[in-house]
């Protein structure tokens, strides 16, 4: 083969391997753009975020339930995005996760406020949401405060509730007209301090004195962090309370 033919054959090569590089790249790029957050600013407040999910198979004649998990101190709406938009996608939810500031897990700063318009707003604008029917609420640490919290202050909104992890609990109302169920769940070695183990025992006995239906599961070995049998605890009881 004479000189001119070993350049073709080492140019093709090159734009053969160039070609494969560029296909790759561009897929890994497709799989970055799907695995994004969807980020939304509240249009009545466009500093409060929310990254939303729903699902393909949704539509406005067969919407799909809603999930809401709400952070830990410290974290964000995209971080719970990309731990449960798995779980939503294999189950066929919509997901809200809202980002708060401080004082969120005592529903100050507006966070009480904001979540009833994030809801509100998605109702509004996703047909596909199932909007108008009480929602799924989950929570982790100070995201676990929020989701109890907003959900005795307002159980027509609330499905069932899955407070996992929290580090402080308020009292069950004992006179509610409505009482959603509730999941709670916590690790065994969760001691803190707070002792973690002790106030999910008594919150969960608070509840069931106080006419709820609740469940707990303490998971062996496991500190403060949220577990993957947490994730499928949460997924079991709501297959029990989603809004049909």
């Amino acid at each position: 083969m004479g000189g001119m033919g070993v350049r073709r054959v080492v140019f093709l090569g090159l734009f053969l391997v160039l070609a494969a590089l560029m296909v790759w790249a561009g897929w890994l790029g497709l799989r970055w753009l799907e695995a994004r957050p969807a980020r939304h600013a509240l249009a009545a407040n466009p500093a409060q975020e929310y990254y939303l999910y729903v699902p393909p198979g949704a539509t406005a004649e067969d919407p799909a339930p809603i999930m809401v998990v709400v952070h830990g101190t410290g974290g964000s709406g995209a971080d719970m995005y990309r731990i449960w938009q798995p779980a939503a996608e294999q189950e066929g939810f919509c997901l809200v996760c809202p980002s708060f500031g401080p004082g969120y897990h005592r529903l100050e700063a507006g966070a009480d406020e904001s979540l009833l318009a994030i809801l509100d707003e998605v109702a509004r604008e996703q047909p596909a949401a199932r909007g108008g029917q009480p929602v799924l609420l989950v929570g982790f640490s100070g995201g676990a405060q929020f989701v109890h919290r907003w959900a005795f202050r307002h159980p027509g909104r609330v499905c069932g509730v899955a407070a996992l992890s929290a580090g402080a609990y308020d009292p069950p109302p004992r006179d509610a007209t409505r009482r959603p169920p509730f999941l709670v769940s916590v690790g065994s070695v969760d001691t803190g301090p707070p002792n973690r183990v002790t106030l999910a025992r008594w919150f969960h006995e608070a509840l069931v004195q106080a006419g709820y239906e609740a469940d707990l599961r303490v998971y062996e070995g496991v500190g403060h962090r949220l577990c993957d049998a947490a994730i499928a605890d949460v997924l079991t009881f709501y297959q029990r309370v989603w809004p049909k």
